[in-house]
């Protein structure tokens, strides 16, 4: 995906209630590593990562990761203007943080309407094997109306589908 501001360079956020794992999955993807105790963000920052598409051209990505306290709330929805991803993140198997995310892509929207959607169940660890399918169709409906949204379940704590949540948001 080729940033709708420069070639080269591409806005991603992440979003999502407080306490589902943003950071982490970060961390995860930038550092390999998994922080049992991630203090909360309290303001938006964020990492730089320079990568090669599969079509062989390099993109920076700037990755914000975004307070999702209520009370942080107006402050992150500045940083979702000129985004071209949002990865929001819930916590797989929690319908609560999932229902949340309706009003996250509202606030995302009204700032970047062009911005690509991409979902992701977080601590997928801590759901069994054989509800993993059940937790993607359970997504697919709850989402299916952001036309074709990308739905992952990942985990920081693993690793596992952290590196195809970031590759899905570049290409």
């Amino acid at each position: 995906m080729e940033s709708q501001y420069s070639p080269h360079i591409m806005k991603m956020i992440l979003v999502g209630n407080t306490g589902v794992g943003k950071t982490c999955l970060i961390e995860s993807y930038l550092k390999k590593h998994f922080e049992e105790n991630t203090p909360t963000t309290l303001s938006p920052n964020y990492s730089t990562k320079q990568i090669t598409k599969s079509d062989g051209s390099k993109i920076t990505m700037r990755i914000w990761d975004t307070a999702g306290q209520e009370k942080y709330q107006a402050l992150s929805q500045l940083f979702f203007r000129n985004s071209d991803v949002a990865i929001f993140c819930f916590i797989a198997g929690d319908r609560e943080s999932m229902l949340a995310l309706h009003e996250w892509i509202n606030m995302v929207k009204n700032e970047s309407p062009l911005c690509k959607l991409i979902f992701v169940g977080t601590k997928s660890d801590l759901i069994e094997k054989n509800e993993s399918e059940n937790r993607i169709r359970d997504s697919e409906a709850e989402f299916q109306q952001y036309q074709s949204p990308l739905i992952f379940l990942a985990s920081s704590k693993t690793g596992y589908n952290v590196e195809n949540v970031f590759r899905a948001a570049c290409e």
